[in-house]
């Protein structure tokens, strides 16, 4: 216990940290959907960012750009929306910290499986992928409170921890991925695949994966808001109220992807129905009469996301097609927290521009098709397709 505490493999304890020893968490990772349920609490931001692996290892709370004096990066890996909403609204409600909430949507998360309809995933009736004893909005509830309580000393006296507390110390590196004590991810753990194999196994493998889930259902998007509505949207529509009922301000934005991945979409079908959800995202926005939120959209093609895959150069935006870089998070900070910026990176959508910049992509995508079937030549993703 007392290894596996000074050590702190999983970042739950935030023990002293020794260079060379524990200063670097590789296997934090592997708990972060229990430690970012409870230090995301502990922590007491004034600013939560909420997401998936995109903004997990993209927005740095560190960024100047934040003013304020505490900031946690709440991203969760492969975690559906609702789940990222979940674990967003406890922090919320065991808190009085919270002035700002920054989310990241992405359009995988709002896919629905055919036959899967609105009212059998209804917001209270939606399936979990976590333990629901982790969340509460209520600290003192004893459920609660046991199985926080558990969770500690099964971290503490395990040799699942001892484990862990030894590779921790085995792996004090530059190579090694870890989690920060404010979320964030530093996503060092591709630096050693870019050193011996370069860019492009990251961007075949995640363009095989993404072409193989589209083409696995014919996933449904609900383009049309109508009542009822996706359970997707009534997810969101939760965390939005929350926030509105509290007084916290809220700030969307769509993540950028490397333009292989839009084409990913449009080659499998999907692309139509990416941008009808935006479109359904800004006719929700008014429907439900949040205009005054801000939805950006850094999704667009531009010269950053047609950044080009070198062999032996780094690359200076992405790691791969869908995750980028936290030197674009900081173009994204920068945007949201009112830096002019050019239009081709981000634009807030609105219901005056948003069919105009969905045409303006097809458009752009069109010229973009050469690059495209030069990047499947090169990672063999024809026979993909």
């Amino acid at each position: 216990g007392i290894i596996n505490w000074l050590i702190d493999p999983f970042g739950m304890y935030w023990s002293p940290r020794l260079d060379g020893i524990n200063n670097i968490k590789p296997e934090a990772g592997n708990r972060s959907r229990i430690v970012k349920a409870y230090r995301a609490i502990e922590v007491s931001p004034q600013v939560l960012i909420v997401g998936n692996s995109r903004i997990e290892m993209g927005l740095d709370p560190k960024l100047s750009r934040f003013s304020a004096s505490s900031v946690y990066n709440q991203g969760i890996p492969g975690a559906p929306l609702h789940m990222q909403i979940d674990y967003a609204m406890n922090v919320i409600n065991q808190t009085s910290s919270i002035e700002e909430v920054i989310m990241s949507i992405d359009f995988l998360d709002f896919l629905i499986r055919p036959g899967e309809l609105a009212d059998q995933l209804a917001i209270n009736d939606k399936p979990q992928s976590y333990d629901p004893h982790l969340l509460t909005k209520n600290e003192n509830s004893s459920t609660y409170l046991l199985s926080k309580y558990k969770t500690y000393y099964q971290l503490l006296f395990s040799l699942d921890s001892l484990q862990a507390s030894l590779t921790t110390i085995a792996n004090q590196n530059e190579f090694s991925n870890a989690i920060t004590p404010d979320g964030f991810n530093t996503a060092n753990g591709y630096l050693k695949i870019v050193k011996y194999e370069g860019y492009e196994p990251l961007f075949s493998q995640k363009l095989d994966w993404l072409i193989g889930f589209l083409l696995s259902k014919d996933w449904i998007v609900f383009p049309e808001v109508t009542s009822p509505y996706s359970p997707k949207f009534e997810q969101l529509n939760s965390l939005i109220n929350l926030c509105k009922e509290k007084g916290i301000k809220l700030k969307l934005f769509i993540s950028p992807y490397h333009f292989s991945y839009l084409h990913a979409l449009k080659q499998t079908g999907y692309w139509e129905r990416f941008l009808q959800w935006k479109l359904a995202l800004v006719k929700f926005m008014e429907q439900e009469k949040h205009t005054e939120l801000a939805l950006w959209d850094f999704s667009l093609i531009n010269d950053k996301t047609k950044e080009k895959i070198y062999q032996n150069k780094d690359l200076d935006w992405f790691w791969e097609p869908a995750h980028y870089k936290s030197s674009y998070g900081k173009i994204i900070a920068d945007a949201i927290y009112g830096k002019d910026i050019s239009e081709e990176i981000g634009i807030k959508l609105t219901h005056e521009n948003v069919n105009f910049v969905i045409e303006n992509q097809s458009d752009v995508l069109n010229n973009t098709r050469k690059q495209w079937n030069e990047i499947k030549e090169r990672l063999n993703l024809s026979k993909a397709f």
